[in-house]
This record gives structure tokens, C-alpha cells and sequence, in this order.
């Protein structure tokens, strides 16, 4: 006759105190001894977890939970061997309601389906992520060509920008040169005028200078022959007052003797007007008929 087996559930809290290889050892030994007396249909072993509480003064244990059928007897002898067991540190045996092999299925179904399940969520979630991935790629692409295009047209615009204030400063360069050349020219005929001015003044002052002083020396040599002409007056007067003195002095011989002397020169003042003439006629004027004076 098939014996009837109920389905369990054990959970095993085990000392970390001799680290967890003894731990997993001690497990492995509660594990087989389960196995030997009736069908394991699951083990979890969750590992090192933090206690709800201190028990013995630590605060970690490593658990395990066994799910198995067995005979009715078996989960009490199994509470009384873990009971006095040092490395266990609690241990619990609960009767389950249901067929262990059956939710054990059941549960792996549910497993494999809710992974299944997120395996197709972590699909979608890969390709929605690769999707996005792309489309911030191509965002990143786009962006990056817009600010290649920015950077290019920044470039362009400093570059025509450059143009246009290097064509400015040599215009304004040229535009100061002309402005320069035309004032020094300016300055220059200024200059010229200026000295072109002065040069006429000072010849036009020359000139007055020189009718100054031909004036003056006109006026001097008049002077100077009126002078003389005046000093030979004035001698010519003293000469005949002398002359007249002398007259008075030595009287009619003196006088006679003075015109013979100066009889010459009378002759000759009174004969220079007749050189000129070719002939003189004589007109009679009725005299004495003798033709005589």
C-alpha cells in the first residue's frame, strides 16, 4: 500500500559565529537528512540575512527553507534534532494546506511565466532604451550638426566681420593719408603763397626803396648844385664887390686898366652868339650921307 505524504515547510536559521562554510555545511546536513526521509520539492537557501532581533547575542543568521513531503512523524523528529543542535539558532516546521509538488509546479509555471513576462518587459525595455538610444543619438547628431553649423556660421560671420574691419581700417587709413597729403599740400601752397607774398613785398619794398633813395639822390645832387650854384654866386658878388671897391679905390685908371683886362673875355662873351651867323647887313638909316660913323 503507497504510503500517504504530507507536504512542508521548514525554515532554518543558522549561526554565522564559525563563518558561512560551516553555516552551508550545517544546512547541507538538515538538507540530507530530509532528503532521507521523504521528497524534497524545493530548497531556498536566502544566505546570510540581518535578524528581526539579537538571539544569542548575534545579529545575523543564514537561512534556509526546505519544502518537502513526508510521512506524518518525520517534521517532529526533524524540530528535535535542530532543537539540539548548537549551529541552529531557530528552526520552524509548518504543514502545508496544499500539495507541495503541485504549488511547487504551480509556482515554478508562475515563475517561468512572470519571467517570461519580464523577460518580454526587459525586451521592450531594451528595445524602447536601444529606441531611445537612437533617437537621442540622432538627437546628438542633430544637435551636434547644428552646432557645427553655429560654429561654422560664428566662423563665417567673424570671418566677414574681419573682412569688413580690415576693409574699413584701410579705407580709414587711406582717407587719413589723402586728408593728410591734401593739408600738408595745402600747408605747402600756403607756404608757397606765403613766401610768394612775402618775396613781392619785399621787392615792392625794394623798389620803393630804390625810388626812395633815387629821389634823394635826385634831390641831393639838386641840393648840391644849387649849393654850388649859390657859392658861385656868392662868389661871383663878392668878386664884384671887390671889384667895385677897387674901382672906388683906384678910381678911373683902375677901371680902365680893369676893362682892358677883361676885354678879351667881353669880346669873346659878345662874339660866341654871332658864330653862328653866316652874314650881317648893314641898313643905312639916313645919316650924314657919308657912309661913316
Amino acid at each position: 500500500m503507497e504510503k500517504m505524504l504530507t507536504s512542508y515547510e521548514a525554515m532554518l536559521i543558522v549561526s554565522v559565529a564559525n563563518g558561512d562554510e560551516a553555516a552551508k555545511t550545517t544546512v547541507s546536513k538538515f538538507v540530507d537528512m530530509i532528503a532521507a526521509n521523504g521528497e524534497i520539492v524545493e530548497t531556498a537557501e536566502w544566505g546570510r540575512r540581518r535578524l528581526a532581533y539579537p538571539i544569542q547575542d548575534m545579529a545575523e543568521g543564514y537561512y534556509v527553507v526546505v519544502t518537502f513531503k513526508s510521512e506524518g512523524a518525520f517534521p517532529a523528529e526533524l524540530l528535535r534534532i535542530a532543537n539540539i543542535d548548537e549551529a541552529v539558532i531557530r528552526s520552524l516546521v509548518v504543514k502545508l494546506e496544499y500539495d507541495a509538488a503541485v504549488h511547487a509546479e504551480k509556482k515554478k509555471a508562475e515563475a517561468a511565466a512572470a519571467y517570461r513576462i519580464q523577460e518580454e518587459e526587459q525586451r521592450k525595455v531594451l528595445e524602447i532604451t536601444a529606441t531611445n538610444a537612437d533617437i537621442a543619438k540622432q538627437e546628438r547628431e542633430v544637435e551636434l550638426k547644428a552646432k557645427e553649423a553655429e560654429v561654422k556660421e560664428q566662423e563665417l560671420a567673424a570671418t566677414i566681420r574681419k573682412q569688413a574691419e580690415a576693409e574699413k581700417y584701410r579705407i580709414e587709413q587711406n582717407a587719413q593719408a589723402d586728408l593728410f597729403k591734401r593739408q600738408k599740400e595745402a600747408e605747402a601752397k600756403k607756404y608757397e603763397e606765403t613766401q610768394r607774398a612775402e618775396a613781392e613785398k619785399v621787392k615792392a619794398e625794394a623798389a620803393k626803396f630804390a625810388k626812395e633813395q633815387e629821389a634823394a639822390g635826385i634831390a641831393a645832387i639838386g641840393c648840391a648844385e644849387a649849393e654850388a650854384i649859390q657859392q658861385k654866386g656868392l662868389a661871383e658878388a663878392e668878386a664884384l664887390e671887390r671889384k667895385a671897391e677897387a674901382m672906388a679905390k683906384y678910381g678911373r685908371a683902375a677901371i680902365l686898366e680893369m676893362i682892358v683886362n677883361t676885354l678879351p673875355e667881353m669880346a669873346a662873351a659878345i662874339a660866341k652868339p654871332l658864330e653862328s651867323i653866316d652874314k650881317v647887313t648893314i641898313i643905312d638909316g639916313g645919316g650924314n650921307g657919308n657912309g661913316g660913323g
